[in-house]
């Protein structure tokens, strides 16, 4: 295939004529049945491009492969072009696009393009060479472009008088380069520099040339500094970057190198060797070596998974060492076992081992490794060896290579073995002769001893706590959690072996409890608050923590979040050891978050927080009947509904008792309960009373372990918050006598349960009395898997997924949702500080409950009562500035602070760009709402209304009754309010606001004497500017349709503008067929009905009267409002009588709902608007088809622009 021949890279280089980047995100990375390719070119160069093309490559099966689905893809053409059976190239191009200098084809959000075979088979994207390397926008290095059929590709990217060159091998004092490409014009000399400021001349003369013709240069450079231990190294030449490197941690300044595609990414970085002291880097004698491939060639230098690590005793190409098969950390009571069983993988061609296993001594503080416990040669790959003293070993196994006597060298090691040596104590009975054998590796033993000393120390705190080891504190596993299964493929080939002295001890059971990392460590290496490595026992496998430990944003700042931290991954204390107080009381999330992964779940405990609290405005638990619900959910159990919460809550608070339900007991568990439920390895979720010093809290039993002297203990976990774990005394069994013991050794750990049970059914009291209530969880249940959107963020606009789609209704492929140029990220941060520094929040809703700040940002941060919060609405305040036009929070004092919430702000000398008409009710002249009368938008807020003429005879423009509620409300001329009448949101008027008494409520901003109301008029008025009629409205004729009759919308054709339809009682009118229909009257009796569709639109036209007293046969009369809409262009007065669903616009008429009680859904807008006393408006946006529909026929007539109705 021609693209493996191409070196296909970003153009970044001085003598390139064009220079693009391509972004490209595979939005299904993880599917394994479809690539969702969302991609975006940036012209980078001085150029102005034309007809661009991409060429995107796959490898499969082209006879199954699907044609392309445009997800979005509003320009160009995606077409297949098939090189052979398995090549393929998806050929995208756009032919009209010009792409200006510093233009992004596609913007931030870029096209979307859907790949897939036929019949949905599985799409191995991972033969792919174009596909994405994530699920987030990354520079793609193998998407050809071409612009005017000319490649915007360059060659090698050669600088001009330079050599290509890259780094083939690194230690900490020196390097190695490879010369790909050197002319005789290219200087010979170049400079290698470190992140320290060092800089060394390479003399590319004085290079050599390796068994494969390759061009080596090697020589002195100091790769590392002394502090981190970081390597970051580049090569240049004229000041041009030629080559960079960088290990041990993530590099600082990788950025440029980026930028040319010399390094994959700015957190890209080979990985080094912790060296059992967690040494980023390297130390004397290992070294980072670039793999060949099968024909001996370098590989791809820029690829961090080229490179490979080599300790100090190995060699590139070396012989193998055996890989150890057996636990490689091993820990025992020495009482529970009588032997040792040591496996290894076997090498080809390799009879004899040489078993090794060292023990330490305790010097002081110092461990020493001096002690060979055992020595053996073996021809088996499996040993059983006795069980060792008490102490700790390591084991490790040296092939040995036959060596002819002629070449056996003085001074090294040798070892002479017969065939007998298998089995020695049967002697030499064969006579074989001996044979001379010798280590593969000289240098392993010396560095296993080197090794292990500081391996120990880090493995094994036990080794200077020996108070933990008489305790039986199994502490290497506690120090696993700084490292994992990372440290275990470090130390091999070496085994580590632990044996513990327990006398005391009869029976121990302990069922492990350790966190599933598949979710949570992508969270843990992203999004770490802290500047520690996350090796800290909170982010390994092993240790829960109270924490922390998504990145759902923590909206409430009052708890102890921040800007800092409020998006980020924390445990409850910091590297420091200072303690965050917005997650200390998180042991009710931990304890469940453990019962959960112990029982195959993987969830956060931010999950399990929101899902039981709806958000992070506290963390501490109220009740225990919260703890249950918690639990619940992450078992995925019924999660109590909130009657059934409530009543639980209301025993428990009446009584003190914790109801037992659904596995829940009041009080501390028997000891029976205790040891039948371990022995059956289940775990117990228990919260303490008077156990500790730590008051109520909330942990997980998951051991427990019987004395000689009659004490048992149990084992916690969650002692601390911090990951701590503990034995803890519990009760003494010792009153049993000496003959339960034997009974116990003899006949198994049911017989004592037994008699425990007897004991403690006559009375005897074994609880410990330690705990408040405890939980067991039932056998057969499977913890709930994580929900994906908690981790993933789609857009990459540092808002997961789930904090978009059920928290803060953004879209969660879109970064600026409501595309006022503000980054959704951003614009709920800027609120929160405007918020949490500047006291901006709405403090009251339609519920009447008074809000503090901190308590809902939904709500509180919709400022012009809209039901849109900030990140959702254009316009946050409603004073026409779009919220990009005016500034947020600003760190120094001005008067534009925070102006974006804050209507009675604008910025200077700009022009308002979102003076949108959004409005449920909208009148002309005269807007009446009567007593009681209410108009609600469908997120449960009050919807605004507005009149805006002036001319017409009416002191107001808009009067609200008794206890009429709405939203918003502008008016041209003054606003009476009676009683109790409310205005939710902000009051605007070129008059006054009149109050009838004190008891009317406007809990937004006042503005009188507006001098906007040229500007709102003429912005009102555009809407009916729209409405025009082409039409013939005169009657030449009537239908009546009466009880019993069917008719369809074929009555509606020819001759119907000139038709006056009455419909009377028990008549039907189905709408059969979408579209726009022109009648000259239209009314409903009472009795009479109307059936919308179930898809499309239905636009009537009347010219003459239009009148409502029927019924709308619908299932869903919300529905039927987003698609309904009345044009009525006569004058006479409309009665909407009865229940409507749809919107109404008569501009020349007044309307009137009513009667009382009735429900009308949809909006409003005429000349003059009445709402009857008890009527409801629910406020239902009318939701077109597209402009380009196609929609029946309605002659020589001139459809009005819907652009207005939201």
């Amino acid at each position: 295939m021609s693209f493996f021949r191409r070196l296909i890279m970003t153009c970044a280089v001085s003598s390139c004529a064009y220079a693009v980047t391509v972004y490209t995100m595979d939005e299904q990375f993880s599917h394994k049945k479809q690539t969702v390719l969302r991609f975006k070119v940036e012209n980078n160069s001085s150029d102005t491009l034309n007809g661009i093309e991409l060429r995107y490559h796959v490898v499969g099966d082209t006879s199954i492969i699907e044609a392309p689905e445009y997800y979005y893809f509003p320009e160009g053409s995606a077409n297949w072009s098939f090189e052979d059976s398995v090549n393929a190239t998806l050929v995208i191009y756009f032919p009209e696009v010009i792409l200006y200098p510093g233009d992004v084809l596609g913007g931030s959000s870029g096209y979307a393009i859907g790949l897939h075979n036929k019949e949905w088979a599985v799409w191995t994207k991972a033969d792919d060479p174009s596909q994405p390397k994530s699920e987030f926008f990354s520079v793609a290095e193998n998407v050809e472009v071409l612009s005017g059929g000319k490649s915007l590709m360059p060659d090698l990217g050669k600088y001009t008088g330079c050599p290509v060159v890259q780094f083939v091998a690194v230690t900490k004092d020196s390097v190695s380069l490879q010369i790909k490409q050197q002319s005789d014009a290219d200087l010979a000399s170049i400079a290698i520099k470190n992140k320290n400021g060092i800089v060394v001349s390479a003399n590319l003369n004085e290079s050599t040339i390796d068994a494969m013709g390759q061009k080596i240069w090697h020589g002195y450079m100091p790769t590392q500094d002394t502090v981190e231990h970081r390597g970051e190294i580049w090569a240049e030449c004229n000041g041009q970057l030629l080559s960079y490197f960088a290990y041990g941690w993530k590099p600082t300044g990788a950025m440029d190198a980026v930028k040319k595609n010399l390094w994959p990414s700015t957190d890209s970085f080979v990985r080094a060797d912790f060296d059992m002291g967690f040494n980023q880097g390297l130390i004397e004698g290992q070294r980072l070596v670039l793999q060949k491939d099968s024909l001996g060639q370098y590989l791809d230098a820029r690829r961090t998974e080229n490179w490979k690590f080599y300790r100090t005793w190995e060699e590139p190409g070396e012989n193998p060492m055996p890989v150890i098969w057996s636990s490689p950390l091993m820990q025992y009571d020495e009482s529970d076992i009588d032997s040792l069983t040591l496996e290894w993988s076997p090498i080809e061609e390799v009879n004899w081992y040489r078993l090794l296993v060292i023990r330490d001594s305790l010097v002081g503080d110092s461990v020493l490794f001096v002690d060979t416990t055992v020595s053996m040669f073996t021809m088996r790959t499996s040993v059983k060896i006795p069980v060792l003293p008490a102490g700790k070993y390591v084991w490790y196994v040296d092939p040995l290579i036959e060596v002819p006597t002629d070449e056996n060298i003085e001074g090294e090691e040798y070892y002479i073995i017969t065939g007998d040596d298998a089995n020695p104590e049967s002697g030499n009975l064969s006579g074989n002769p001996p044979v001379l054998r010798a280590p593969w590796h000289k240098r392993v033993g010396r560095w296993a001893k080197k090794t292990v000393k500081k391996a120990v120390e880090y493995i094994s705190p036990a080794t200077k706590v020996t108070q933990d080891i008489a305790t039986g504190n199994l502490t290497w596993n506690n120090a696993l959690t700084y490292t994992g299964s990372f440290l275990v493929n470090r130390v091999n080939p070496f085994g580590f072996i632990q044996i513990f002295v327990h006398t005391e001890t009869i029976h121990t059971r302990v069922n492990a409890v350790t966190k599933n990392m598949e979710w949570l460590q992508k969270t843990y290496d992203d999004r770490y608050v802290y500047n520690a490595l996350l090796t800290d026992k909170c982010f390994g496998s092993s240790a829960f923590c109270a924490m922390k430990d998504s990145r759902m944003l923590a909206e409430n700042w009052n708890v102890g979040f921040n800007e800092k931290n409020w998006d980020r991954v924390f445990p409850k204390k910091d590297v420091n050891g200072n303690t965050n107080y917005a997650v200390h009381n998180r042991c009710w999330l931990t304890m469940a978050q453990m019962i959960n992964h112990y029982k195959g779940g993987n969830i956060a405990s931010d999950e399990i927080l929101y899902n039981v609290r709806g958000g992070f405005s506290d963390t501490a638990v109220s009740n225990a009947i919260e703890s249950m619900q918690a639990v619940n959910y992450a078992l995925g159990l019924d999660v109590w509904d909130q009657v059934t919460h409530n009543t639980l809550l209301n025993s428990f608070k009446a009584t003190g008792l914790i109801p037992s339900v659904d596995g829940w007991s009041a009080g501390t568990p028997f000891l029976h309960t205790i040891i039948t439920t371990i022995e059956s390895g289940n775990v117990l979720g228990v919260t303490q009373s008077n156990g500790g010093a730590h008051g109520g809290h909330a942990m997980v039993l998951n051991g427990y372990k019987i004395k000689s002297n009659g004490n048992v203990d149990i084992h916690l976990l969650n002692v601390d918050n911090m990951g701590g774990s503990e034995w803890r005394y519990y009760c003494n069994i010792s009153f049993l006598g000496l003959d339960v013991v034997v009974r116990f050794v003899v006949n198994g750990i049911g017989q004592l349960v037994d008699l425990i049970r007897d004991q403690e059914d006559n009375g005897k009291n074994l609880s410990g009395d330690m705990f408040l209530f405890y939980y067991i969880p039932p056998q057969g249940v499977h913890g709930r898997l994580a929900n994906a959107s908690v981790f993933e963020d789609s857009d990459g606009d540092s808002i997961v997924d789930i904090d978009e789609n059920k928290r803060f209704g953004t879209n969660p492929l879109r970064p600026d949702s409501d595309g006022d140029g503000i980054n959704d990220y951003n614009e709920i941060l800027d609120f929160k500080k405007c918020e949490t520094y500047g006291g901006y929040y709405v403090s009251s809703i339609a519920t009447l409950i008074d809000l503090e700040p901190q308590m809902s940002y939904v709500l509180q941060s919709d400022f012009d009562g809209d039901g849109l919060h900030a990140a959702v609405d254009r316009d946050s305040d409603g004073d026409g500035y779009c919220d990009g036009q005016e500034q947020g929070f600003l760190e120094m004092e001005s008067i534009h602070k925070c102006e974006r919430f804050d209507a009675r702000k604008h910025p200077e000398g700009v022009i308002p760009l979102c003076n949108e008409v959004r409005v449920a009710l909208l009148a002309k002249e005269k807007l009446q709402l009567n007593d009681r009368a209410s108009c609600i938008a469908l997120n449960g807020l009050f919807c605004p209304v507005a009149s805006y003429e002036n001319s017409f005879n009416d002191l107001y423009g808009v009067r609200l009754g008794v206890d009429a509620s709405v939203g918003n409300v502008y008016s041209t001329k003054s606003v009476l309010l009676r009683d109790r009448a409310k205005v939710y949101g902000n009051l605007e008027t070129a008059g006054n606001v009149v109050r009838q008494s004190s008891t009317a409520l406007i809990t937004g901003n006042v503005v009188e004497g507006s001098t906007q109301s040229n500007e709102n008029i003429a912005r009102y008025e555009s809407i009916f500017n729209d409405v025009v009629v082409n039409g013939d409205f005169t009657i030449y004729r009537n239908r009546n349709i009466n009880s019993g009759e069917f008719m369809y919308s074929n009555i509606l054709g020819a001759g119907s503008n000139n038709t006056e339809f009455n419909f009377n009682s028990g008549s039907n009118l189905v709408l059969n067929v979408t579209g726009n229909f022109l009648v000259g009257s239209l009314k409903f009796q009472h009795g009479s009905k109307l059936y919308v569709p179930a898809e499309g639109d239905v636009v009537f036209h009347v010219g003459n009267d239009f009148q409502w007293n029927g019924t709308v046969e619908t299932n869903d009369m919300i529905s039927a409002a987003q698609h309904v809409m009345i044009y009525y262009y006569g004058v006479n007065r409309v009665f909407v009588q009865t229940d409507f669903a749809g919107t109404i616009v008569a501009p020349n008429a007044e309307v009137v709902v009513g009667q009382s009680g009735k429900n009308f859904y949809g909006a409003i807008y005429a000349k003059s608007i009445v709402v009857h006393q008890n009527a409801k408006i629910t406020w239902v946006p009318f939701a077109p088809l597209p402009k380009n529909t196609v929609v029946a026929g309605v002659g020589d007539f001139s459809l009005p622009s819907y652009v207005f109705f939201y």
